[in-house]
């Protein structure tokens, strides 16, 4: 590792890593294993970093950066012995099928060759009613590098509820929002929808990854998508402008029964992959800075 400004110790903090002169990039940049990004900016702070993956795991480097964010002061998913985390969430109203969803990402996963497969069981609080009491946890690991985990949540549906959902919003990466496709149910889910974005605030798009699932489109009345579209431009979640085109939710058609399942893979793989690029997006370069570092500085 070289360093061209500053020390990894001192106030002046700029590193960069070279890429190795045998080393070919990747084709497919979104794979989990594959990330390779330049020139990081946050709020007006620079990281400019490349890597030397011809000497080193690319997850090495994945843990170095997110180390560096999180001394310039960024939000940064949990990094913890050499294994990095990212935390997605179901979200939806009551009976909305996310329990549903997250138990048929599981088995999909265990059953077939996937970028993720499952660790462990689920982890369902639940009520003797069925409905989800505080949540449902899983956890899955990417099968393209073994140091990649991601933890998939789902929220407590009902209204009254709305306490335990904050709590478990708190430090997401990604956001999978489900709609209930049958008709009488659209209330529901706009009001859903509206307190994610009053729990998240303005920019919710600039903040957090979001992916939306229309689930039970075999039902005989559905909502349409066109008439979703309408709803997130109402609140601010969908841009006709092409320069903020690439932030809008893709919107997936689903079923999340395991017999008739429909785009449930393909919905959590988006938001996985949108979760890993919004921590690590290319982004302008801008002037060198200074920060105050949490470690001691090194002794001369």
């Amino acid at each position: 590792m070289q360093s061209q400004n500053g020390n990894f110790f001192g106030r002046n903090l700029k590193i960069r890593l070279t890429i190795g002169k045998n080393e070919q990039l990747p084709n497919d940049s979104r794979s989990p294993s594959k990330i390779i990004f330049l020139n990081l900016t946050w709020q007006k702070k620079l990281l400019d970093l490349n890597f030397d993956a011809s000497s080193i795991s690319l997850n090495y480097y994945l843990c170095l950066y997110f180390k560096l964010r999180n001394i310039v002061g960024a939000p940064c998913m949990l990094v913890k012995d050499g294994k990095i985390f990212f935390k997605l969430i179901y979200w939806g109203p009551a009976a909305s099928g996310k329990t549903t969803c997250l138990a048929t990402l599981r088995k999909l996963t265990q059953q077939e060759s996937r970028e993720v497969k499952p660790i462990g069981d689920l982890t369902e609080i639940s009520m003797a009613s069925g409905a989800t009491l505080y949540f449902d946890h899983g956890i899955f690991q990417s099968t393209q590098d073994p140091h990649l985990f991601y933890h998939v949540y789902t929220v407590a549906g009902q209204s009254r509820f709305g306490i335990l959902r904050k709590k478990v919003l708190k430090g997401t990466d990604g956001l999978i929002v489900v709609f209930d496709s049958n008709s009488p149910r659209w209330d529901d889910c706009v009001n859903s929808l509206k307190e994610l974005r009053n729990f998240i605030g303005q920019d919710l798009l600039g903040k957090i990854p979001l992916v939306v699932l229309l689930n039970k489109r075999d039902l005989p009345s559905v909502i349409s998508v066109g008439q979703v579209k309408n709803l997130l431009r109402e609140l601010e979640l969908w841009s006709d402008s092409p320069k903020q085109a690439n932030q809008n939710p893709k919107i997936y058609e689903s079923i999340a029964l395991y017999d008739k399942e429909i785009n449930i893979y393909e919905s959590f793989n988006e938001c996985a992959h949108r979760s890993i690029e919004k921590m690590v997006e290319p982004k302008p370069t801008l002037e060198r800075f200074s920060v105050k570092s949490s470690v001691a500085r090194k002794p001369a």
